[in-house]
């Protein structure tokens, strides 16, 4: 939280830089970021490598702010359209709108067991 040992993940202007949502996909250790400036949603490994470029250009794409995953799933909230969408995390295939607002959405949770990464008990770790 210092800020010491930073590492970029992910650095090309040509086709984003402006992030506004962030979100990690735990079971595949990646991190999911949509980027305002470009209107695309990015996923790339921890390290920063294996980038790929989930969806962009699509209607329901055009100012991305928040992010997350649940199951096999990538929802976004849109400042433009006023909607929650989601699509497939891997290939941003079934764009489906959840609902449209009547005005801008700015954050997104989602709350479940698989969206908490799984580590050791602290308690028990810490008893010897």
């Amino acid at each position: 939280m210092s800020g010491s040992g930073r590492h970029i993940v992910f650095k090309d202007m040509e086709i984003g830089a402006w992030p506004n949502g962030l979100t990690l996909d735990h079971l595949e250790k990646r991190i999911v970021w949509t980027d305002a400036r470009s209107d695309a949603i990015f996923s790339a490994l921890y390290d920063g490598t294996g980038v790929i470029e989930i969806l962009r250009g699509h209607e329901y794409l055009s100012h991305p702010f928040a992010v997350s995953l649940f199951g096999g799933n990538v929802y976004w909230t849109d400042w433009r359209t006023n909607t929650l969408a989601r699509a497939n995390k891997w290939t941003g295939r079934n764009v489906t709108v959840i609902q449209k607002t009547s005005a801008q959405p700015f954050d997104l949770q989602i709350f479940h067991p698989s969206r908490q990464p799984q580590g050791e008990d602290y308690a028990v770790s810490h008893l010897y």
